[in-house]
This record gives structure tokens, C-alpha cells and sequence, in this order.
């Protein structure tokens, strides 16, 4: 930047109350409007772009009469280990390599009343099942929304391989005996769960929701949706992975240094995504349809040319030309299937415009986080 576009942007600043262009966005708001929305300011600042902005809030909004706020206290906090336990209670399933990067106990077969793990070493240990519990430890390479099945493992009691397993990881922390009773004590059930913190910018990111029918406790990576009755269940899990909410979650993300969102217990009370019930049957099916389905990372199902266009922006750093934006077919019949469960006909080209304001700023907020 120069001195003279240095004065000429304060002097619009100052001048302006609208304006746009290719360097500078500005917007008016008055302080009673900020003052309503004082506890998280991010849609006003959270956008590189003030019309993306506007893309993203019609699109979160859009199904305001069919869709409520959550009932109070509606999510719960998933399960936080204490110092290194999670080395030698949580058992990883190997359904992706980027899974395994911070797990000790690992496994990829298991029968009726064991499974088979392996430590990060590559000695193997027969895990008897009655000591563990269905549990999420990481949202990382999870492919489909259904994890019924292909959940990981978390120990609730001692099992007969521990004492090995304590040596191996070379952990210390007596007395074992009331820990496993605090463990079993804290454990809490669900068969909805949200991703709490992730970062979509990776290629290990494909879904923020996951839904187990006969229900799963998960590590504090996750909130958990505390809804009994499983045809909403469903229905959630589809609208939590929906364009609906990936414009809501752009809107109001908080990051962490790492390019992780927080998704906030206050940002889940208030998005409006709580179907009634005709609705949420609908929204049922549309997960019957889909659960199964392995998707790609969630950069790919909204653009598959999101490396190409990535490379294209920061050569430049900035759009020379508007990016071609390719979304995967399964990402465009998934939104198309939740808009018609909730009886609107959107458009294609009202979702790829959709798809390109996130892909967009994915594309710099990566960008930033990686210099």
C-alpha cells in the first residue's frame, strides 16, 4: 500500500457510510443494533468480504419459519480425560491414517467380545469388550454421518491387558481403582454429537455431525445433543452438516491459532435448526438417504478445485478473476434434499454461490493461518 491509497481509504472511512470495492468494504450499523448482538460481534467482522456476509445470513436465515431454536440445555459437554489418560483408556479406529497421529492404542478389527488394538509401538493386546464403552475421541477422517459400528473405544473399567498397556505407554498414575470409578461416573451417552472444535481447512474434515443409533459418549471435542427422540436425531445430523448451518458456523466462528473453530455452547443455543415434526421426518429420510455415503473432505465436497484455487489466490493474493467453483455432486444432491424436506426448490446456482463464499474464505483464512 502507498500513501496516497492510504489517504484515499481514510478519506472514504471518514466520508463514507456504504461503500464496496475490490479494496475496501465499509457498513454503517447504529450502537443499538451492535448493543443487540454485543455478546459475539464476529458476523460484523468475522467475513473477508461484507457481501459474502450477506450470502451466508440470507442462507442461515432462510428456513426461519420452519426451523426454531434448540429447547434449553440441549447439549452437554463430551467426555475431558485428566492428564495422560486417554493414552490408556481410548482405543482409535483405524478408518484413516490421520486419525492415528495422536493415538497411542489403535485398532482396525474386533469380533463380538474383543477387539484387536495395537500401540503405537505395533504390539498387539486382546481388549475384552465388556470393559469398554462406544466412543468418539476425534471427528478426523470420519467419512460418513452414520458412525454406528465405527465408533472408537474407551476403557470404563480395567481390562485384562492394562498393566502391559500402563508399561508400554509408560504411564503412572495411581490408584487405578477410583479412577475407572470416576470414569465410569462421567461417562454420558448420546446418539447425536457435534464436532466443538475443528478445522474445516484440512482435507481430514468431511462431516461436524455424527449420528450412532444405539448412542456413543465422545471425548470434549464434541458437544452432545442431548435428543431422545431419534427421528429428529437424524434429522439434526443432516441440518448440522447442511449448507444451512456451514453459512451460520462462517458467520459466527471464533479461531483458534490453529485454524480451528470453536463452536460455542451460546452460538448452538441461538442458531435456529430445530425442526418441528413433520419437518424433522422429512429430514429423516434425507439422512436415510445419505448416512451411508462416503463423502470427501467437506473443502472438496463445497469445491473440488480447492487446491487449484488455492494456489491461483495466494500466487497473487487476490482474485484476478472469480474462481471457477466446482462442487461435488454429493455436497449439491445433499442441500438440495434438506431444502426439499423443508419444502423450499433452491436453486443450483443459489447453492454453488453458497459454496463459493465458504470455499472463498477458506481459501485466505488458510492462507493466513499457514504464513
Amino acid at each position: 500500500m502507498n500513501p496516497e491509497m492510504a489517504r484515499d481509504i481514510a478519506k472514504r472511512i471518514t466520508g463514507e457510510k456504504e461503500f464496496q470495492s475490490a479494496e475496501l468494504d465499509i457498513e454503517s450499523h447504529t450502537m443499538d443494533e451492535i448493543s443487540r448482538h454485543i455478546e459475539n460481534l464476529m458476523p460484523y467482522v468475522g467475513v473477508t468480504d461484507f457481501e459474502h456476509r450477506k450470502i451466508l445470513a440470507n442462507t442461515a436465515q432462510m428456513f426461519g419459519d420452519k426451523l426454531a431454536r434448540f429447547p434449553k440445555d440441549h447439549f452437554r459437554e463430551g467426555f475431558r480425560f485428566e492428564r495422560e489418560l486417554s493414552s490408556v483408556l481410548c482405543f482409535t479406529r483405524a478408518l484413516a491414517q490421520s486419525r492415528l497421529r495422536e493415538a497411542f492404542l489403535r485398532f482396525d478389527s474386533e469380533t463380538p467380545d474383543h477387539i484387536t488394538a495395537r500401540d503405537s509401538f505395533g504390539v498387539e493386546y486382546e481388549i475384552e469388550k465388556s470393559c469398554l464403552t462406544p466412543f468418539l475421541r476425534t471427528s478426523t477422517g470420519l467419512n460418513t454421518m452414520n458412525i454406528t459400528d465405527r465408533w472408537d473405544y474407551l476403557a470404563h473399567k480395567s481390562y485384562d491387558s492394562f498393566e502391559r498397556v500402563l508399561r508400554a505407554a509408560g504411564t503412572e498414575y495411581p490408584p487405578w481403582a477410583p479412577t475407572f470409578r470416576s470414569v465410569a461416573r462421567r461417562i454420558q451417552k448420546a446418539n447425536l454429537v457435534v464436532a466443538r472444535r475443528v478445522n474445516p481447512h484440512t482435507a481430514d474434515v468431511h462431516f461436524l455431525a455424527f449420528f450412532a443409533e444405539e448412542g456413543v459418549a465422545a471425548s470434549d471435542q464434541f458437544k452432545l445433543v442431548d435428543e431422545r427422540d431419534l427421528v429428529r436425531a437424524k434429522a439434526l445430523c443432516v441440518l448440522f452438516n447442511s449448507a444451512i448451518f456451514l453459512s451460520h458456523l462462517y458467520l459466527f466462528k471464533e479461531e483458534t491459532t490453529d485454524g480451528s473453530i470453536d463452536i460455542r455452547g451460546p452460538d448452538l443455543d441461538t442458531v435456529a435448526l430445530y425442526p418441528n415434526d413433520s419437518g424433522a421426518q422429512s429430514l429423516a429420510d434425507v439422512f436415510g438417504q445419505f448416512a451411508n455415503q462416503e463423502f470427501p473432505a467437506l473443502r472438496y465436497q463445497l469445491d473440488q478445485s480447492f487446491d487449484k484455487n488455492y494456489e491461483a489466490f495466494w500466487e497473487k493474493e487476490s482474485w484476478e478473476k472469480e474462481p471457477e467453483i466446482a462442487p461435488h455432486p454429493q455436497r449439491l444432491a445433499l442441500d438440495a434434499a434438506v431444502c426439499s424436506a423443508l419444502g423450499s426448490s433452491v436453486s443450483e446456482d443459489d447453492l454453488r454461490s453458497v459454496y463459493a463464499v465458504i470455499a472463498k474464505e477458506m481459501v485466505i483464512r488458510r492462507g493466513i493461518l499457514n504464513e
